[in-house]
């Protein structure tokens, strides 16, 4: 079998827990030829593991080595885009971790260039790849004409609460002031430009919305299509946490959001849609410091009067390796992509719409 030999750029938590684990558990399908980590101290204990892959400090120089095909941003949010574009300009795959960008600007920029180069372009939003997922639209699919009601839920402690627990990460305190700052640099002004003067001074709550409502708006769309509009969206703040609702009009039924981050150590990540005698209820139990909990699936059904309900585990496969194999196939084979950059600028559009509404 064909490998495609990556290179990766961001050795933090998600590639150390995650992406490293399961690319040696798909080793038919990839080939580690080349590393890039702003610390030198996280560089070195990584590579050291790898002493197949070069190693580099500067995502540039990753970006036009000769020994990759592809390369997988994983790094801080704010470099998401350059490194995108750096990595596509030098005719490179590439898998994006979400968010993708800030800024519909910046999306249509991926987007083009991919297509210029001709290389394929894929976001990492792992909640489209669960055989959970899966089984759910299957589910769903005697009801979708039918939905009286969805509730989508994502209420969860910070995560440190749980990787603290279940890490033996590699952190060093080494990283330039200079790279973190124009991270930092480069992560402010995408997002003031997406926000604009009427919701400036909101950088917070739109890191908030790309960084974890994007993986539920992402589901959402997946199942349900883009809504009409959306009625209602409100923020409240309790302590450190921030809590977020949105009501959406999908025409014949409402699908409300609820969202939160806490200091609770615990997770409830569902989506649950009604119809008139059958619920399907989607559970992500499934994360980057939990990836040994599988998703399940929850069917409530009457049925001549009876009323029954059926829990489905449809496997224990890790849903970021699922990723990981669909972007093998759309580079090796030229197989569609689920959540290709366009996708993304669907929720950069709910993103706004939100903000409109607050």
């Amino acid at each position: 079998m064909e490998k495609i030999n990556l290179g990766i750029v961001g050795l933090g938590a998600i590639t150390q827990m995650v992406y490293l684990p399961d690319l040696e558990m798909l080793r038919d399908k990839y080939a580690v030829k080349a590393v890039c980590d702003a610390s030198p101290g996280v560089l070195d204990a990584v590579g050291s593991k790898l002493p197949q892959a070069s190693r580099y400090l500067d995502s540039k120089e990753l970006c036009k080595s000769g020994e990759i095909d592809a390369v997988l941003i994983a790094n801080s949010d704010g470099f998401h885009y350059a490194d995108a574009m750096e990595a596509i300009k030098n005719g490179k795959h590439v898998f994006i971790e979400k968010p993708m960008c800030f800024t519909k600007e910046e999306a249509e920029d991926i987007r083009a260039e991919a297509k210029k180069r001709g290389v394929r372009a894929m976001i990492g939003y792992v909640r489209r790849y669960s055989d959970a997922y899966k089984s759910a639209r299957r589910e769903l699919e005697d009801i979708k004409g039918s939905l009286h009601y969805v509730r989508i839920r994502d209420i969860l402690g910070y995560n440190f609460l749980f990787m603290k627990e279940n890490s033996g990460l590699f952190r060093f305190d080494d990283i330039p002031g200079e790279v973190a700052k124009e991270g930092a640099r480069k992560s402010a002004e995408s997002q003031a430009k997406a926000l604009g003067e009427r919701h400036a001074g909101r950088e917070g709550f739109y890191g908030y919305l790309a960084g974890l409502c994007c993986h539920d708006f992402s589901a959402m769309r997946g199942l349900l299509g883009f809504p009409k509009k959306i009625v209602s969206a409100y923020i409240s703040n309790g302590g450190s946490g921030l809590y977020l609702s949105v009501v959406f009009d999908y025409g014949s039924f409402a699908a409300a959001y609820e969202s939160g981050i806490d200091s609770q150590k615990r997770r409830d990540s569902t989506l649950e849609f009604f119809s008139e005698k059958k619920t399907v209820k989607l559970e992500y139990n499934c994360f980057y410091y939990l990836k040994q909990l599988p998703d399940t699936v929850t069917v409530d059904e009457t049925v001549g009067g009876e009323h029954g309900r059926r829990i489905v585990t449809p496997s224990y496969f890790c849903p970021y390796a699922r990723e990981l194999e669909a972007f093998y196939d759309a580079v090796t084979f030229g197989a569609p992509i689920e959540t290709p950059p366009e996708d993304y600028e669907q929720d950069i559009e709910l993103f706004k719409m939100i903000l409109d509404k607050l």
